[in-house]
């Protein structure tokens, strides 16, 4: 499993290079913007989940 994981983040890594020496500066800048809005909004769900989970379980 953690082969696998390791693979997965070398190739996405590669990738991300890729598509960085692809495109313009500004291009990237707008992907790191949507990249920290989408973990952002990513680690709000988690939060709502673990909320709802210890609200949940309890009744």
């Amino acid at each position: 499993n953690l082969l696998i994981n390791n693979n997965f983040l070398k190739t996405f890594g590669s990738n991300i290079n890729y598509l960085r020496s692809c495109v313009t500066f500004k291009g990237v800048n707008d992907f790191n913007i949507n990249f920290k809005i989408l973990i952002r909004s990513l680690s709000y769900v988690r939060k709502v989940t673990i909320m709802r989970k210890i609200f949940i379980l309890p009744r």
